[in-house]
């Protein structure tokens, strides 16, 4: 830390309630946080959803990708560094809220890897699927309207919320096993790729060569370090891209060929089947004011479902 400057974050400024220590955040850039920063007194507990970036520590430096989970400890340092498209929740939270009545959440937290830390200041990193991760982030949505809206009873209902997020997280947090961990690297430079050429023609063949793996082995795991195949991660790139597209007048003839689909058509298909929406439909809709950004943002967390609220 010696000739290192960095920010002191206190829970005075964080916190809407010091007599409530819980705030969940939720950020989305592309711009590396170069300001090194560290959490006095409570906890940091990161959920990527998308894009890519490095966790740099003082002396280490490792990748993050989506359905990635880690946990800061208080006091500890750390700064974002090679940010793409970076997307993630910020659960921030004290020891206190782990210990309320008769709960003892920090005993069973001890049995996860998201609370090992063994002098590191940061724990393992621990990789959750895709339908882990969807399901994960409405319940964090949930305690963020909770808190902004503030409606009788908002504390009470955030706070179980939380501990919904942290017994879910408890049971479903495992480490992957070496072999998976080893190929993390590979994994995360597919996906900059996938992410900086996404308009282009990519096939499958094409990101396993550019990573030195043959087609079969990159797609065991990329399925393993992400928890989906990597086509379907491609589409989501491509969808997520539309999406964002479509809030302009644009043509959705020029939407599908900017967005990566040669075929307008099969583009259409692709985006009601996981929409359950004509992509000229989300158009109207969103020009009309009938969807706003926060909405389009957190329909693109679920590919699955559009959620509107």
């Amino acid at each position: 830390m010696k000739n290192r400057k960095y920010i002191d974050m206190q829970a005075a400024d964080l916190f809407q309630e010091i007599s409530f220590p819980l705030k969940v955040f939720m950020y989305d850039y592309d711009s590396p946080s170069n300001d090194w920063h560290r959490h006095n007194g409570f906890y940091e507990l990161v959920i990527v959803c998308s894009g890519t970036a490095k966790n740099e520590l003082p002396g280490e430096t490792e990748l993050v990708a989506p359905g990635t989970i880690f946990m800061m400890p208080p006091g500890a340092l750390h700064r974002y560094t090679a940010i793409r498209h970076f997307r993630h929740y910020n659960i921030l939270f004290s020891e206190e809220l782990l210990n309320t009545g008769n709960l003892n959440l920090a005993r069973q937290l001890a049995s996860s890897p998201l609370w090992r830390f063994a002098g590191r200041q940061c724990s393992p990193f621990v990789p959750v699927s895709e339908s882990a991760l969807s399901k994960t982030v409405l319940m964090l949505e949930t305690i963020r309207s909770e808190m902004s809206i503030r409606s009788p009873g908002w504390r009470e209902a955030a706070f179980a919320e939380f501990i919904r997020v942290m017994i879910y997280l408890i049971r479903i947090s495992k480490l992957p096993d070496s072999e998976s961990g080893q190929y993390s690297f590979q994994i995360g430079r597919a996906i900059r790729l996938m992410e900086e050429k996404v308009s282009q023609e990519l096939t499958l063949k094409s990101i396993a060569e550019s990573v030195n793996m043959s087609e079969s082995s990159f797609r065991h795991r990329f399925l393993a370090v992400t928890g989906m195949s990597p086509i379907r991660y491609l589409i989501r790139l491509r969808l997520k891209k539309a999406l964002l597209l479509l809030t302009s007048p644009t043509s959705i003839s020029s939407i599908a060929l900017l967005s990566g689909f040669a075929d307008q058509n099969y583009f259409s298909r692709q985006f009601k089947k996981q929409f359950g929406i004509t992509p000229h439909e989300f158009q109207k809709k969103y020009a009309a004011q009938q969807l706003s950004v926060n909405e389009l943002l957190t329909g693109l967390m679920d590919i699955d479902t559009l959620i509107c609220r």
